[in-house]
């Protein structure tokens, strides 16, 4: 239990906007999909870890997460993104288990990060940006200190 809550610390931090590590999302998930983009998606600024549970082989890891804005496919317009800024409480699930070669690894569950360009991406509300985004990540991590 100890190791699967490690390795889903280490998931989130890497997952933050701050802090994204793509290698080792890459190495810490399990999902099959080699890191291809996945929308909707959110930008992570913060996270609490909550008391996981087994179940089978598995362990359900969970985290009451803060996010500040969600991307998705501009189903308008091709090519395009559309971003709301906003911040956001959610607690979340994901599964952690032993791969074939022993590791724990995370699968299952939301996954986060900007796929976008600014120039490419539609921000509400008005005024909002990647940037703004940015600066409302840091003011989180700053404030849970």
């Amino acid at each position: 239990m100890v190791a699967a809550q490690r390795v889903l610390t280490a998931y989130l931090d890497a997952s933050r906007e701050s802090t994204q590590d793509l290698a080792a999302l890459d190495t810490l998930s399990a999902c099959g999909d080699g890191g291809q983009p996945y929308f909707p998606t959110t930008i992570l600024a913060g996270y609490s870890l909550l008391p996981p549970e087994f179940r089978g082989d598995t362990v359900i890891g969970r985290a009451e997460v803060v996010t500040v804005a969600e991307q998705d496919i501009d189903r308008r317009a091709t090519n395009r993104f559309m971003a709301r800024q906003r911040v956001r409480s959610d607690v979340l699930e994901w599964d952690v288990y032993a791969d074939d070669s022993g590791h724990w690894v995370i699968c299952n569950g939301l996954r986060f990060g900007y796929r976008g360009v600014d120039s490419l991406t539609t921000w509400r509300p008005e005024g909002a940006s990647y940037e703004s985004a940015r600066h409302l990540v840091d003011s989180i991590v700053e404030a849970r200190r």
